[in-house]
């Protein structure tokens, strides 16, 4: 195998200016067992350069297609990677056949995952991702534009196939031989496959990997194709949307009319007869498909060419049909999913994320709760460093869903769908107040067990704001997708890059947060029956560059750092609801003292505690951060604390008392 491989290199470096044929084939089966494939077989590598490093992937005998060897691809954590293969095609095809086989194993309830880079420079561009869910369906994707979903088989080899027609940009589809559709691609050129486990559920097998390519293709004389099938409704059951797609001209003569049969599951099948279309090579013209509601558990689509010019068939079966295959949902009642996300002005990537969370958030509504937490770097204008700090991304953009493993932005609707239909132990309500004066939101969280609680739970809060514009150069956005060399990504392919601050405007930022971790003052305490409910307080001082109109207090119930649950309303809808006192809301004593006040090194803080609790002091600043805290533990009665304070710089500081039995707030000037 080895030796088969060196020849063909060799014959390719010598023929390339000629282009003549290529081809490459790599079973495994002549490396020892554990070995790293890159050491093995030069030809591939890793996202880094680092061939024999934990980017690259060994040799496993476990299982295989062809005895007696594959490659298994494995996340070594929950964030996805360090593992990262790449097979270098030799050069970026633009024209002519290029062929990529590969057979896959994939366990049940495990996913996987690779791509097809587009541009010579990796990373540059993404022509192609393949994800495969545990649902058994394969999402092809560009830049977020659904190009084919088909089943797979779960936990038995199958053979993928891409049979791609460069010159006519036709990209047919095929599982175990049978053609499962094709499409039209934006970005049409492959360079480079690139095998990557995204998450820590991503875990699959490879075996006999070939691919090949021939500057000549076929001219198609007589040829239409289905592309663009856009389904852009939710994938919950009873949503409803119109599905649009086009028919296109790949051949070289003038297509007149046709025949397109639509089936969907449920439906009785719908005949369309498109006479004057005139349609010359590569155009292609829109076709409205009618109303589909989705019905509970797997909804098939599917777009069928039966005549072309009042003939049967054309010249390539595989484009005549498109199929798009979903599982419709039923969510959990009460049940929110908390989506955050990586992002920074810095970061060329980043469009990508600010368009998938408005996406989602748009279709799943308030289901699908998005908080963007700015940050990577010190000049980032909406950075929240504190919140930067406690998620601790691997890299931007990124996210996690219900503070699981980091994945792309892209990808995120398939967990969040795994997620919204697990039923929650408890549900949870904001009310609110606002002090005018002072600037302060004070939010009580009320949480409601909707089944028995079991272990340690408590609840923190985010606020985030909608609508936020810069004037400087700090909130121009840098966007990698300008010139749509990276394909297309939500209008920012026709973009700048970077963006001026003038045409970006920013949502979902994360301004503020509690309790991120487990207090006396933010925990739930008592009994945690059915039925039962319990208050949690914050108070936040809100920014005055801060539209308060636009903002969303999102509490989340957290047990040992694991979300169980969120929700999300407006400051108007919270101070709607009410503000709920209850005992967390005891006053502590009418008389508190802090003093000196100004201070410089230290505070005195002084008051009644009726009863023995730990006792937290927190300092907030004037935009709503936390800016130190102590626990004094076991205090009781007359209480009088030493608060240290020389590290704070000089200005208003609010602060806020918390006990097991209530929260008492006061302010204090810092002077130094």
């Amino acid at each position: 195998m080895q030796k088969l491989y060196t020849l063909l290199v060799f014959s390719l470096f010598l023929t390339y200016g000629i282009q003549a044929q290529v081809s490459f084939s790599d079973n495994f089966d002549s490396y020892p067992e554990g070995s790293y494939l890159g050491l093995n077989n030069s030809a591939w590598t890793t996202w880094s350069g680092k061939p024999g490093t934990d980017e690259d992937a060994k040799i496993v005998s476990d299982k295989s297609k062809s005895p007696s060897n594959s490659i298994l691809i494995q996340a070594q954590n929950n964030s996805g990677g360090p593992m990262d293969l790449v097979l270098p095609f030799g050069e970026k095809f633009t024209k002519g056949t290029f062929v990529l086989k590969m057979s896959l194993f994939i366990p049940s309830k495990k996913t996987a995952y690779f791509n097809l880079q587009a541009n010579e420079k990796i990373g540059d561009a993404w022509a192609l991702d393949a994800n495969f869910g545990t649902n058994g369906i394969m999402d092809l994707t560009n830049g977020g534009t659904n190009l084919l979903a088909t089943r797979f088989p779960i936990d038995e080899w199958f053979d993928l196939e891409f049979n791609i027609n460069l010159s006519a940009n036709l990209w047919r589809v095929l599982i175990n031989g049978e053609c499962r559709g094709s499409f039209a691609n934006t970005l049409n050129s492959v360079a480079f496959l690139d095998i990557y486990p995204t998450n820590g559920n991503c875990t699959f097998y490879v075996d006999d990997v070939f691919f090949s390519h021939d500057p000549s293709a076929s001219t198609l004389d007589l040829d239409a194709s289905i592309t663009g099938f856009t389904w852009a409704s939710t994938k919950l059951s009873g949503s409803s949307d119109s599905p649009i797609c086009y028919i296109q001209n790949n051949g070289t003569t003038v297509i007149k009319s046709a025949e397109v049969v639509f089936s969907a599951t449920g439906l009785d099948d719908e005949v369309y007869q498109l006479n004057d279309l005139n349609l010359k090579r590569n155009e292609k013209s829109l076709i409205y498909l009618p109303e589909v509601v989705l019905q509970n558990g797997a909804n098939v689509m599917t777009v069928v060419i039966t005549k072309v010019n009042d003939q049967d068939g054309d010249d390539e079966n595989c484009n005549n049909i498109f199929t798009y295959v979903l599982d419709a949902i039923v969510p959990a009642a009460h049940k929110r999913v908390l989506v955050e996300e990586a992002t920074g002005t810095w970061c060329p990537w980043c469009p990508r994320g600010a368009v998938f969370m408005d996406r989602y958030n748009d279709i799943y509504n308030d289901l699908f709760i998005p908080i963007a937490m700015h940050g990577g770097s010190s000049t980032e204008p909406m950075r929240l460093a504190e919140y930067e700090q406690f998620l601790g991304f691997s890299a931007y953009p990124n996210c996690k869903v219900d503070r699981g493993s980091d994945i792309d932005p892209s990808v995120t609707e398939a967990p969040f769908l795994e997620n919204i239909v697990k039923a929650p132990v408890a549900k949870l309500e904001s009310g609110a107040r606002l002090d005018t004066e002072t600037n302060t939101l004070d939010v009580s969280v009320e949480v409601e067990f909707l089944q028995k609680g079991v272990g340690n739970y408590y609840v923190s809060l985010v606020l985030t704001e909608d609508g936020v514009k810069g004037t400087t150069s700090a909130y121009n956005q840098a966007n990698a997708y300008a010139g749509g060399g990276s394909g297309v990504m939500g209008g920012y392919e026709l973009l700048p890059n970077p963006v001026p601050a003038s045409k970006m405007v920013y949502n979902h930022v994360a301004r503020a947060v509690s309790g991120l971790s487990r207090t006396t003052a933010n925990s739930l305490t008592g009994s945690l029956e059915e039925g039962t409910k319990h208050v949690v307080y914050f108070s936040i001082k809100l920014d005055n560059k801060w539209n308060q109109k636009t903002m969303h207090i999102i509490p989340v119930l957290l047990r040992n750092a694991v979300v169980m649950n969120a929700n999300t309303s407006t400051i108007d809808e919270a101070i709607n609801f009410g503000y709920i006192t209850g005992t967390k809301e005891v006053e502590l004593d009418a008389a508190l003292n802090i003093y000196p006040n100004p201070a410089d090194n230290y505070a005195n803080v002084e008051f009644v505690l009726p009863q023995t609790s730990d006792v937290t002091i927190e300092l907030y600043n004037m935009d709503g951060s936390i800016s130190q805290s102590k626990v004094f533990e076991q205090q009781s009665g007359h209480v009088l604390l030493k608060m240290p304070v020389e590290s704070l710089t000089s200005g208003i500081y609010l602060m806020k008392i918390n006990t097991n039995v209530g929260s008492k707030y006061g302010k204090i000037v810092i002077s130094k």
